[in-house]
């Protein structure tokens, strides 16, 4: 008869405990001083963040938003959270005619608003539920990366802390294998460009502030739709950055193109040309290369928008997301490959 325990009595491993605290405790912030951001750029999560930005740059190079490319089931199930927020916002919009002397319009935007953010909660954590196993422990996280990645209820704003939240993720997504390699396109160029309308949608009808971060050079409530704008058209793209802005190429290419999708709701919204109402934008874009550009934006998320305090200071991190120092230290992956290394 074999005596051979059917369970492990030795003392439980780092990695045991710190799982646990994870289940028990859900995601945290921890960056809560400057001190903290040093601990921030050495962590899992932040070599995470900037491998998924450059997979995810050299694959979609010469792909279009409109062009054929593979959308699995999984990221179909995905795509369903964003109907589903789209239409509360369709429920919650708010009327002038709800407006007096007593209650200005504003209020009653803002009340709007966070009516949508409380029903959004519960709406994202019963869809990702349906969209992945329920057998996955990563649900909670996920659900908390997500929900915080439509602005703040309390300021009334966006920024590039809750673009980032996203990014966390869709990252955690891939961490987690919900997501394959195969996903990869779809991610960016599907589910990404989705939240990025939502986004959108909830500024215009809620008046959303942008919670500005004075490192960022592009003064938007986002940054990554011209990151990877950019890395779309670093492979044979049709136009040259400096003919962004002409009528035949916009008419042509803007159903195409996130860099032309953002050129073009600019000009609407802001009622002008870049170099009026985006003259940050307007000087990159003067640069002669669509990889030249690419590498410009890129360097400036790495070094000013991922080292910002006020942006990671209101990021949460658990086990897909970790904040735990990397073992090894080893060179960043930027997507400088070819054709984004092209001079």
């Amino acid at each position: 008869m074999s005596t051979k325990l059917g369970y492990d009595v030795t003392d439980p491993t780092v990695q045991l405990l710190r799982a646990s605290a994870f289940m028990q405790n859900g995601p945290v912030k921890q960056v809560r001083s400057l001190e903290d951001l040093d601990r921030w750029v050495r962590s899992q999560a932040y070599y995470d963040i900037i491998a998924y930005i450059s997979n995810t740059s050299k694959a979609i190079q010469g792909h279009r938003l409109t062009q054929a490319f593979p959308v699995t089931e999984q990221m179909r199930r995905l795509g369903e959270i964003f109907d589903g927020l789209e239409q509360l916002i369709v429920e919650h919009t708010p009327k002038m005619e709800d407006s007096n002397l007593a209650l200005p319009f504003g209020q009653v935007r803002s009340k709007a608003y966070r009516t949508w953010m409380r029903q959004m909660y519960q709406h994202v954590f019963s869809k990702l539920d349906e969209a992945i196993n329920v057998n996955c422990k990563h649900i909670n996280e996920l659900g908390q990366y997500l929900r915080r990645s439509f602005g703040n209820a309390n300021t009334l704003d966006f920024g590039p802390a809750n673009e980032l939240m996203f990014l966390f993720f869709l990252c955690g997504l891939f961490r987690a294998g919900i997501l394959l390699a195969k996903d990869t396109v779809a991610a960016a160029l599907m589910l990404f460009n989705r939240y990025v309308n939502v986004v959108r949608r909830l500024i215009s009808t809620y008046g959303l502030t942008i919670a500005k971060d004075p490192a960022c050079t592009i003064e938007d409530y986002y940054f990554l739709p011209y990151l990877w704008g950019a890395a779309q058209l670093s492979l044979n793209s049709p136009f040259s950055p400096m003919q962004c802005e002409q009528g035949k190429i916009m008419d042509s290419y803007r159903q195409d193109y996130m860099m032309l999708e953002i050129i073009d709701h600019l000009q609407k919204t802001r009622r002008g040309p870049l170099s009026r109402v985006a003259l940050q934008l307007w000087s990159i874009l003067s640069i002669p290369t669509w990889p030249q550009v690419y590498r410009g934006l890129n360097r400036n998320y790495v070094d000013h928008v991922l080292s910002s305090f006020g942006t990671v200071e209101q990021a949460i991190f658990c086990e897909l997301m970790s904040f735990e120092a990397v073992v090894q230290i080893i060179p960043l992956q930027r997507a400088y490959w070819h054709p984004l290394n092209a001079r």
